[in-house]
């Protein structure tokens, strides 16, 4: 089972965690946890409550398993889920189903069956929440937006399995999604057709690692700045300024195959890592951080009083 993890948005590739902080669309104030998984429903806990018993609320799930059929409530996932994107409550399961759901009242709202096999990630962009990546095992990621659900969205081809995804925080029309075989393509919507048979060029491609990078995130203060995770145990660090990718660091976090990373808000060089080895690391390696402030230095980002 592969556990990955961020600071405030926690995913995984078969149970999946979304941390929240302020910010959720409960109609009480709080800091609530997703929790989704084979079940496959998705348990809200609310996490100012010590040693609570029952999550907040469940969306979906089984109602009835017998010994030959299982029965699930109303438009529930019916395979595990895969991943959530919290902007409104979003799920991706190897189901081939991608659902909008209310949380305050526990109902799935949308049902998008775009995909032809698992849907693996999910991504909403950061000045447009309504729009929506994802990626899947059928060796594609669409671009829907939840405001015109009847639309069919925007098709990018990929040649391997879909890994993760994730917008620019700093370019709202730029997206990376990371591959199977250990490369992150770049893309910039910008360039895509409507036309479903048309084919958009990456902005860029990276071999970022021997095998697969089951992570790409952004730093959310530092502009051009995205680290990679993978299953060689390795995290990278790298400039995707002009679309040309450079190396800057990298480094074993001691954390077994990389599933899921993420960005301190408040420290551009603090970076949480989930593993194969269960545990959450937080990643402040001296080497790592020194070539990561040469790389500020470099491009002018930091300022030394």
């Amino acid at each position: 089972m592969r556990i990955l993890m961020r600071m405030m948005q926690t995913y995984s590739m078969r149970s999946r965690f979304n941390f929240l902080s302020d910010s959720c669309e409960f109609e009480c104030q709080g800091n609530f946890i997703a929790v989704g998984s084979i079940d496959p429903s998705i348990e809200i806990w609310d996490l100012d409550v010590l040693d609570e018993v029952e999550p907040h609320i469940v969306l979906g799930g089984v109602k009835k398993k017998g010994k030959k059929s299982v029965k699930y409530h109303e438009d529930s996932h019916t395979d595990s889920v895969l991943d959530l994107a919290w902007n409104k409550e979003y799920s991706a399961s190897a189901d081939k189903l991608v659902k909008v759901w209310d949380v305050a009242t526990g109902k799935c709202k949308i049902t998008m069956g775009h995909h032809t096999d698992k849907v693996q990630s999910l991504a909403w962009n950061h000045y447009q929440p309504q729009v929506l990546l994802s990626g899947s095992f059928d060796h594609s990621v669409v671009m829907r937006d939840g405001r015109t659900p009847s639309h069919p969205g925007i098709r990018w081809s990929i040649p391997v399995d879909v890994e993760s995804l994730a917008w620019n925080p700093h370019a709202e029309h730029s997206f990376v999604v990371s591959l199977e075989d250990g490369s992150v393509k770049g893309f910039d919507i910008r360039a895509a057709s409507s036309d479903s048979a048309a084919e958009a060029k990456p902005s860029f491609t990276l071999h970022a690692h021997d095998k697969a990078v089951c992570a790409a995130v952004y730093s959310l203060s530092v502009p051009n700045l995205l680290a990679t995770g993978s299953t060689d145990k390795m995290v990278k660090i790298w400039d995707l300024s002009n679309d040309q990718p450079s190396f800057i660091a990298s480094n074993n976090p001691k954390a077994g195959s990389v599933f899921s990373m993420t960005f301190s808000e408040d420290n551009p060089f603090l970076l949480a890592i989930g593993g194969a080895k269960g545990k959450l690391q937080v990643s402040r390696n001296s080497s790592f951080v020194y070539r990561c402030l040469l790389f500020l230095l470099a491009s002018s980002r930091l300022i030394i009083f």
